[in-house]
């Protein structure tokens, strides 16, 4: 009798173990920025369809024109990394291309915040990454999740709207929705910057470029419908990054449907 009390407690220790172990493991992590900002250790998903982007437009140096400026249009969102690199290496050999790079990959975060952060993460210069792990961002990390992860968001804060607002023919009201594919950005000249000599820089070379973006209906003033952007090249590389992208995702003077 003794001996069959033993046995039975033991099973229920082992049990008991077995059910903690099951429950830790179950435990996907989908919450990225909780216990340390650890995002769940997700593969990357596998995006065979084919994808294109194309540039009109450019902007010269060392003096911009009132004229500089063009528009980016590409087929579709990508999937995966790997895809939006493919686009990546169609469109950001001109600063212009970069910049609807960073707005695709914000795209890409809201449905998949991981894949979408990396894409982020390469879109930007290496001192907006996180030191520790340049798949991740930095500063604006935070906000990213806040903003654009619904997981995360109370409802004053959450703000999927506000990365199709760069696409054309996107309307606030009645009742917001996604555009339709293929999806055409604007860019402009930024008459309050002209570019700045980069040439003597240990990581970048050239000249930061300052653009605008096209913001359709989202903000309360028709004087403010676009967001200022600075886009760099870094040394040996022949693609540009963002510097300054601070105006894509600050919702301060967004118009909330």
């Amino acid at each position: 009798m003794k001996k069959g009390v033993l046995l039975f407690i033991a099973l229920a220790i082992v049990m008991l173990f077995a059910c903690l172990s099951c429950e830790k493991s179950s435990d996907n992590g989908q919450d990225p920025v909780e216990n340390g900002g650890e995002q769940p250790d997700i593969p990357d998903v596998v995006d065979n369809d084919p994808i294109t982007g194309t540039v009109t437009g450019t902007y010269t140096v060392p003096t911009q024109k009132s004229t500089d400026g063009g528009t980016v249009t590409v087929s579709r969102t990508p999937r995966s990394v790997a895809k939006f690199k493919e686009l990546r290496g169609q469109i950001a050999k001109e600063p212009h291309g970069a910049a609807a790079c960073f707005v695709v990959a914000l795209h890409m975060f809201m449905e998949n915040p991981t894949v979408g952060e990396e894409c982020l993460a390469l879109s930007v210069t290496p001192s907006q990454r996180d030191a520790k792990n340049p798949k991740r961002l930095a500063s604006v990390r935070q906000i990213l999740y806040d903003r654009y992860y619904k997981k995360d968001s109370g409802a004053n804060i959450y703000s999927p709207w506000i990365p199709y607002c760069y696409i054309e023919g996107f309307q606030v009201a009645p009742g917001w929705k996604k555009p339709n594919p293929p999806y055409k950005m604007i860019f402009g000249h930024n008459p309050g910057k002209d570019n700045i000599d980069q040439s003597a820089s240990g990581t970048f070379h050239g000249y930061s470029i300052p653009m605008t973006i096209d913001a359709f209906n989202n903000t309360t003033s028709t004087q403010s419908r676009h967001r200022n952007i600075t886009a760099v090249k870094i040394k040996g590389e022949e693609q540009y990054v963002l510097i300054d992208f601070d105006d894509l995702i600050n919702t301060a003077s967004y118009k909330r449907p």
